[in-house]
């Protein structure tokens, strides 16, 4: 059993380091750097640790990445992404900032991502709601059954049903402030 462990934790450990890798080394070899460049600046990526991933990732393959090139790309690119309505776009996908735009598009950017990130947890709200509405609508079917076939009384389904509002008003985004 302990030879299983240690393998599953070589296995996670792989897959860990796997996913931290931005290219793989044939990538590496092949690589456009402005493109990548580009690429990660449109993401909005934090360009130290985005290069520095980059580097660690093509050490193993003896490929040094051209760094003015890639940052010529990244900087045309993160223009295009300081934008308002990409600042909008951002949040609505709960991406992170990393207050990287320069100072005259900061504030618009910053502007349209709070507003995404606002209408973001509105619909995760939303959805919450939907799934305790859903939750509330099935205990009420089975114990609408349950009634019908005598194995509880009208008490005993209320007293389910009132244990599931003490549960859910725990947490109640409608009560929540933004």
């Amino acid at each position: 059993m302990k030879h299983f462990v240690s393998i599953g934790s070589v296995i996670f450990g792989l897959f860990l380091l796997a996913a931290c890798q931005t290219l793989s080394k044939e990538e590496c070899v092949v690589a456009d750097w402005r493109v990548i460049g580009e690429q990660d600046g449109s993401a909005g990526h934090s360009p130290q640790d985005r290069f520095g991933k980059h580097v660690q990732a093509c050490e193993k393959a003896g490929v040094l990445p051209n760094q003015t090139l890639w940052n010529e790309g990244y900087q045309l690119r993160l223009r295009r992404f300081c934008t308002p309505l990409s600042g909008l776009a951002h949040g609505q996908k709960a991406g992170n900032y990393n207050n990287i735009c320069p100072i005259e598009s900061a504030a618009g950017f910053r502007s349209g991502y709070e507003l995404g990130l606002k209408q973001r947890r509105k619909r995760d709200d939303i959805a919450s709601i939907k799934r305790r509405i859903s939750s509330a609508q099935s205990t009420i079917l089975t114990n609408e059954t349950l009634i019908e076939q005598g194995k509880i009384d009208q008490k005993e389904a209320e007293l389910d049903r009132v244990d599931d509002e003490v549960s859910n008003f725990q947490y109640n985004p409608l009560i929540q402030s933004n």
